[in-house]
């Protein structure tokens, strides 16, 4: 089990699950969104991902036709993206 939180810990999760898909992306978009060279990603099913607090602070951004990025409204961490080629939104 994985418990994390944005950066102002209002919005708090849990992961139960094995992380599948790691990868590195170098596109444009996940420079700007992390400030690096690059991101790293994981991937989870949603049934694996609960939001345990403050889940009206989430918003989405869409940044993709396939994908939103997840953040708290209050601080502006990215929380996780939501990759939906089903499209199927998580929030």
């Amino acid at each position: 089990m994985i418990l994390g939180s944005c950066a102002c810990e209002s919005v708090q999760y849990k992961v139960d699950g094995e992380l599948k898909n790691f990868s590195h992306c170098h596109c444009s978009i996940c420079r700007k969104f992390h400030g690096a060279a690059f991101a790293t990603w994981g991937g989870v099913g949603r049934a694996n991902l609960s939001i345990d607090k403050s889940r009206e602070l989430l918003k989405a951004y869409s940044f993709s036709k396939n994908t939103d990025s997840i953040f708290c409204s209050r601080c502006g961490s990215p929380v996780f993206a939501d990759y939906k080629p089903d499209q199927k939104k998580y929030i």
